[in-house]
């Protein structure tokens, strides 16, 4: 009781702390600490009301463990309880106000705890967390407030039909119309001022955390094109730390780091954009043919043109539970979709790591959705029956790959049947056709600018005998689903064909020819100047009886290609026995053929590894000119 009497003897002086009001000198009206705590009721109940409706929406926002949602309204259902004990006549109203902080405070803290949590493991701002802190908090603040209030009231014998009972939700009583108006404006600003402190974290944390993005104007006239030669000569050099992946946009090269992504300009190197997450870890996009295991295919997926690049966020680590428990449907990541020219985030949406991802020239295929890449809106979606596995990549131009059924009898795949359906809302019937897979473990289908590689007669699609050639052709798969008119390409005789040649030079590369979709030509793989043809990598030669090497790009028609030095000792890797190989393109050697450039990386600490996920190494990148044939 000595503690309740002192909580309600402070409060019930005035703002002097010299006259006490109970004496009848001094209204009830004037105590300015009446007054905050009247307007500490009001703002709290307004947060409240407020959070309450942002936890509506949000709630089917980024999805959050059940047993963090049953916890949340085990102990917060408690409070509206605490505060019916508390209104009860005789009750100690201050004892259950502590009761009420007590609850209240350490549970509004660990919804903000678990809000940092997953930002920190994930880089995703699950603002469902603040909307609960916010909803407890606010919450609490009404009940201690209104406690406190109705305690002051027992204390001064106020009947609670009196106009001057602190307790009352409506205005008190004021004679004076000045002091009655300046005591308005007091209130309202007091009012004003407390849903400003409580509301601000919700809205700022997410903004102050989240990604930190630097766009740049569309490139006028005409884009650059991909070199169909090899320059000579190094246009340009940079070091880039934590290098992840490389892609090409629609206008130059766009790498993937640890930190985020950047464009580069073509002609110098320099930064186009940037899109920067903090603590993001980037997944590896897969691909899968049938019944058969997950290909990697990369960690980003861009459209046919290149003006869009799509990748994969992951989600809080204490999903995977969640997501292992239902991996085809929970959702445990987010894909971002980034235009290329300009660098503005264009879609943002809910995923999971083992779903397909297909890009068109204006939609994007995720699971079973299709998104639109102008402004990230659903357009349409498969039933639910449907799989969300699939091939990954780029699809054609105004068509996904809906379906991949495998040709494979025995030994290794070699054509499949897949079924095209339209990006378009407006439906078009699907429709079965035999393309050819990549050769080697990729094993899925090969798509360059909307055109990919087809057996002229369909009995070779059932072919399972390694090395045996067969007469192909090059089509559109916008012209398969009847969307098109582009006509299809002899390409002759081949064997095989190439996913990583194809993808990172950016035309279709078979054991025989190569064929370029944006001049429609064919020209043999012995004849052909650019990169598809290519032997790339490190040659290593011994000068002076020591080892030294160069990083060389080595065209199949015999022109001079490019050759870079490798200086002594700037390498962690023994170079003796390094030989060029057709286009060896993988994790620590990467060539790629963008617009504008030949793109070639080179990491000097491969051989050291640093253990877990992300890349810490430094890449030495160079950037070659070529020309046109």
């Amino acid at each position: 009781m000595t503690l309740s009497y002192s909580i309600m003897k402070y409060m019930s002086q005035t703002s002097d702390d010299i006259v006490d009001a109970d004496t009848g000198d001094t209204p009830i009206v004037a105590n300015r600490r009446v007054l905050v705590l009247r307007a500490l009721r009001i703002s709290g109940l307004i947060a409240f009301l407020v959070a309450l409706l942002l936890v509506c929406p949000w709630w089917d926002g980024f999805p959050v463990p059940r047993s963090h949602v049953n916890q949340f309204l085990l102990f917060g259902t408690t409070l509206p309880f605490l505060w019916l004990l508390g209104c009860r006549k005789g009750a100690s109203k201050v004892w259950f106000a502590c009761l009420v902080i007590i609850d209240a405070v350490p549970l509004a803290a660990f919804q903000v705890y678990r809000w940092w949590l997953f930002h920190s493991q994930s880089s995703i701002s699950v603002t469902l967390f603040l909307a609960l802190a916010l909803l407890a908090f606010g919450l609490s603040v009404f009940i201690v407030s209104d406690l406190l209030l109705r305690a002051l009231r027992d204390r001064l014998d106020i009947s609670h039909r009196d106009p001057a009972n602190p307790a009352r939700f409506r205005p008190l009583r004021d004679t004076n119309a000045t002091s009655r108006w300046r005591g308005r404006l007091r209130r309202l600003s007091l009012v004003a001022g407390a849903v400003v402190v409580l509301m601000a974290p919700v809205f700022l944390a997410p903004a102050l955390t989240g990604p930190v993005s630097t766009t740049a104007t569309a490139p006028e006239g005409d884009l650059p094109a991909r070199p169909t030669t090899i320059g000579s000569e190094v246009t340009w050099r940079q070091d880039v730390r934590g290098l992840i992946d490389v892609t090409a946009g629609a206008a130059g090269p766009i790498l993937l780091t640890k930190d985020g992504v950047i464009a580069l300009n073509p002609g110098d190197g320099t930064v186009l954009w940037s899109y920067r997450r903090s603590g993001a870890s980037y997944l590896m996009i897969h691909s899968s043919v049938g019944d058969s295991a997950e290909r990697p295919f990369s960690h980003m997926v861009t459209s046919p043109t290149g003006r869009h690049v799509a990748l994969r966020v992951m989600g809080p680590k204490e999903l995977d539970q969640t997501a292992y428990a239902d991996r085809d449907a929970s959702i445990d990541a987010v894909t971002i979709i980034i235009d290329t020219l300009t660098g503005q985030v264009t879609g943002e949406h809910l995923s999971n790591k083992v779903w397909r991802l297909q890009l068109s020239d204006s939609a994007v295929l995720d699971g079973t959705t299709a998104y639109s890449l102008k402004d990230g809106q659903e357009l349409w979606s498969f039933t639910e029956n449907y799989g969300y596995t699939g091939y990954s990549g780029p699809a054609g131009h105004e068509c996904f790959i809906e379906k991949v059924d495998s040709k494979q009898r025995s030994g290794p795949f070699t054509g499949a049947r897949i079924t095209l359906t339209s990006d378009s809302t407006v439906r078009i019937t699907p429709k079965r056709v035999d393309v050819a897979l990549s050769a080697g473990f990729n094993e899925i289908p090969v798509l360059v600018n909307g055109w990919t590689i087809q057996p002229k007669n369909p009995d070779d699609a059932l072919r399972t005998g390694e090395g045996e050639s067969w007469e192909a052709q090059a089509v559109s798969l916008d012209s398969l689903l009847g969307s098109g008119d582009e006509e299809p390409v002899d390409l002759g005789r081949i064997t095989s064909v190439d996913h990583d040649a194809s993808h990172r030079s950016g035309v279709l590369r078979t054991s025989e020819s190569v064929f370029d979709p944006a001049t429609r030509t064919v020209t043999p793989v012995s004849q052909y100047p650019g990169l598809a043809g290519a032997a790339t990598g490190i040659d290593a030669t011994v000068q002076e009886g020591k080892h030294t090497g160069a990083f060389v790009i080595r065209p199949g028609d015999g022109s001079t290609g490019i050759t870079v030095p490798i200086e002594p000792g700037s390498v962690s890797f023994p170079l003796e026995g390094e030989k060029p190989d057709p286009f060896n393109s993988g994790e620590d050697l990467i060539f790629l053929n963008a617009p504008g450039i030949t793109l070639m990386a080179l990491d000097p600490d491969r051989k050291i590894w640093t253990g877990g996920y992300g890349y810490t190494h430094t890449y030495r990148l160079y950037g070659a000119a070529g020309g046109s044939a």
